[in-house]
């Protein structure tokens, strides 16, 4: 048994949605941008010194504002300690990661400041990969000399050796 298939429009919904009453108190009217009160500029007081530091030093470098490079040096500490914070919930243990977002608009420099703020992870992930790779290589050695004695251990038992050598 096989169904009829209908092809849905986006006139068909609408038609289809014209016999549902509409309530018009779901969303809240549309309050304009402009007209948003905005917070109070950022004290360096609210912060560790070197914190602020690194902060308003990338702000008046950049131009931009300090509560730009704030709130994405929050968000690249946030990275930097990884799994080392967590919280302790009843059932289990989740990281507590900090999500932030940086709306302004094209050409108000937010990578330019993003970039100045992960250039040192960025700096110290590289190192972290380059010491990581001399460790793989010595321990790969040891692998290597460890297989070529388990191999010449293997040949002398087949011969009845003495394996003490």
């Amino acid at each position: 048994m096989t169904k009829k298939l209908t092809k849905v429009t986006m006139t068909n919904l609408a038609a289809a949605n014209r016999s549902k009453p509409v309530d018009s108190n779901i969303w809240q009217p549309i309050e304009p941008l402009d007209a948003m009160v905005y917070p109070e500029p950022i004290d360096r007081l609210c912060m560790p010194p070197k914190l602020a530091n690194i902060v308003f030093h990338i702000a008046e470098a950049t131009q931009t504002p300090p509560e730009m490079s704030y709130g994405l040096a929050i968000a690249v500490i946030a990275t930097a300690i990884g799994k080392k914070a967590t919280v302790q919930l009843p059932t289990h243990k989740e990281v507590s990661p900090i999500w932030t977002a940086t709306a302004m608009g094209p050409g108000a420099r937010k990578s330019a400041v993003f970039g100045l703020l992960t250039e040192y992870l960025s700096i110290k992930e590289k190192a972290l990969i380059d010491e990581y790779k001399i460790e793989l290589r010595n321990w790969s050695a040891k692998k290597r000399l460890a297989d070529i004695q388990i191999k010449g251990l293997e040949q002398q038992a087949k011969k009845g050796g003495d394996l003490d050598t």
